[in-house]
């Protein structure tokens, strides 16, 4: 009969310590799920920079140019002087995503749209082009370049129209996404 007592004594000991074992798991198991919970997945694409990477002049003035990143990162401030046919400005603005997941680039929203035919006739012989980087992903970190150009295309009566100015802006709108 002791020895029944003794194997009951010890069927119990582990069943307890069966129950605190998965009581203390538990309580792991909760604490990893709600630091998994508040962990932000969030993406951050903004313009990091913007360079000149080149200026031509068609006569003897230098084009003015002034490209800025707004303080939040998010726009794109841009304007051009462009005095005689040829002149010539190039840009890089380098965009970077800040966030702790892959962000996919959906559109570059162009204020003026300067590939709308009606708005780029009305800033003529001036032309705008802005690489497209919609669809590209970027990882955490991870940068792209878009390129702008603006060109003073010579005409006929480009040296009647004397210098053209050009104000605009660039943003970017971007959604998770998954490589």
């Amino acid at each position: 009969m002791n020895k029944y007592i003794k194997v009951k004594n010890i069927v119990i000991a582990i069943l307890c310590l069966t129950v605190i074992l998965m009581a203390a798991g538990f309580v792991v198991l909760s604490i990893k799920l709600d630091n998994m919970v508040n962990e932000k997945n969030n993406f951050e694409v903004i313009f990091k920079s913007a360079k000149q990477a080149s200026s031509l002049k068609g006569g003897e003035k230098d084009p003015f140019s002034s490209v800025k990143v707004t303080s939040s990162g998010a726009e794109i401030e841009m304007e051009f002087v462009l005095y005689e046919p040829h002149d010539d400005v190039t840009y890089d603005l380098i965009v970077q995503n800040n966030g702790t997941v892959n962000a996919s680039i959906i559109d570059l929203l162009v204020s003026p749209d300067f590939s709308d035919k009606n708005i780029a006739k009305t800033y003529n012989p001036i032309s705008v082009n802005v690489t497209n980087i919609a669809g590209k992903i970027l990882a955490p970190g991870e940068e792209a370049t878009v390129k702008v150009n603006v060109f003073y295309t010579p005409t006929e009566d480009a040296l009647l129209l004397g210098p053209h100015s050009i104000k605009g802006k660039i943003g970017i709108i971007a959604k998770t996404a998954t490589k």
